[in-house]
């Protein structure tokens, strides 16, 4: 559909829209993940870890780049440790559990709040989870990937009870929360449907992930109200600009948030020949990242329309610095990024060679020959873990199922 010059009206034979009373307050970057493949500085980590384990009994901190974090868990992370300050809106998670700490791996994770991306400009954000990175490491730092959540703020409009039902989408997963209305299963797709739609939840969070919900409750849950109705109202600003929409206390404001994982980046990187392996580079790309959002999963008015509304927030919503490249995302050739096959695959051949009485030599030849040798290499050099390691860890492998597994049987 095509909008008006005369304001937001939008016409198809025998009916029109008018979309004037949405009020555009704010397109931002929500939350952003950047991921660090580097070597830990063992003196500096000895020093992090021993207060981590004071800490178990009273919470301990410590002075990184400048700045005071408490040390804590890494919980579900997927990390050891996490410096965590909400001061400033920071958080930084250091030893991959999926790695030794003597290699090099992805050993550091710095996540940044709305309120440290409010205050500081990308240049200056990327320069200080730099510093961090490099603080914490020895030798180089690269920049292994970065996640970001691109996010905007709107009012006088709130999605229909066929919402879900008009939202074309290659995702699998979707839900919604409000007041559990209805619950259904299809194979593997999963759709739950609340009533009054206050939250709604499209796709994985390790792909590109949609979320729509009432940010007003959410808030006000969180105590941030004057935090974000300062942001509403175009009074703190910081380094995004305002809409232009005039912001209503008494009404509920919407957020969209387009969700990509570092993952989906990597793939733009490889299908648009640009560099998106940390935020100050994704910062230039953030309207083709948004529009792209709102491309794959999109709200249908009928099979031959898009939704007036979804025009609008497509080509309405400015992020700064905008680019005008056209990004197209390159999936992996097959063969890449199953891991989890790999390490099934090397389970059962272990299985198979201990019951057989086949040498670690012959077994070794065997894996070099079976055309999946590369895929087998890569599973573990992203483990920081050379030849000669994957060597000794097949031969213990063997011996282990030998000596106490059913091959013993």
């Amino acid at each position: 559909m095509q909008e008006s010059p005369e304001g937001r009206i939008f016409c198809w034979p025998g009916q029109i829209q008018d979309l004037s009373s949405i009020q555009l307050l704010r397109s931002t970057v929500d939350t952003v993940r950047q991921l660090y493949r580097c070597q830990l500085d063992m003196k500096v980590y000895e020093e992090i870890y021993a207060l981590y384990e004071e800490g178990i009994k009273k919470t301990q901190t410590i002075h990184v780049h400048g700045y005071e974090f408490a040390v804590c868990n890494g919980g579900s992370s997927g990390y050891k440790i996490r410096l965590q300050n909400n001061e400033i809106g920071l958080i930084v998670f250091i030893k991959s559990r999926h790695a030794k700490i003597e290699n090099t791996s992805s050993h550091i994770k710095v996540e940044c709040s709305p309120k440290f991306l409010l205050k500081y400009a990308p240049e200056d954000a990327q320069n200080l989870m730099d510093g961090i990175a490099y603080w914490l490491s020895v030798g180089p730092i690269e920049h292994q990937g970065v996640a970001v959540h691109l996010a905007l703020d709107f009012q006088g409009w709130q999605p229909g009870a066929d919402f879900l039902d008009r939202l074309t989408c290659r995702a699998r997963r979707c839900a919604t929360r409000d007041g559990l209305d209805s619950f259904t299963f299809e194979a593997s797709d999963v759709a739950l449907r609340y009533g009054g739609l206050q939250s709604i939840t499209v796709g994985s969070v390790k792909s590109l992930q949609m979320c729509l919900y009432d940010k007003t409750k959410e808030a006000h849950a969180s105590d941030k109200l004057d935090f974000f109705r300062s942001q509403w109202e175009g009074e703190q600003s910081g380094i995004f600009q305002h809409l232009g929409g005039s912001y209503d206390p008494d009404k509920p404001v919407q957020r969209l948030e387009m969700r990509f994982h570092h993952s989906v980046l990597k793939q733009f990187e490889r299908g648009s020949d640009v560099g998106l392996s940390n935020y100050l580079e994704a910062f230039d790309h953030l309207k083709g990242l948004w529009q792209y959002a709102l491309d794959s999963i999109r709200l249908d008015f009928n099979t031959a329309w898009v939704d007036p509304i979804w025009c609008l927030l497509h080509d309405d919503v400015g992020f700064e610095r905008a680019s005008e490249k056209v990004l197209k995302r390159a999936y992996k050739t097959p063969g890449l990024g199953n891991e989890k096959n790999v390490a099934l695959f090397l389970g059962n051949f272990v299985s198979i060679i201990a019951r057989n009485g086949i040498t670690v030599d012959q077994a070794w030849n065997c894996l070099k020959a079976s055309g999946c040798w590369e895929d087998i290499l890569g599973y573990y050099q992203n483990r920081g873990m050379s030849q000669s390691d994957l060597y000794s860890w097949l031969a213990l492998s063997i011996k282990q199922r030998r000596l106490v597994g059913k091959a013993a049987a």
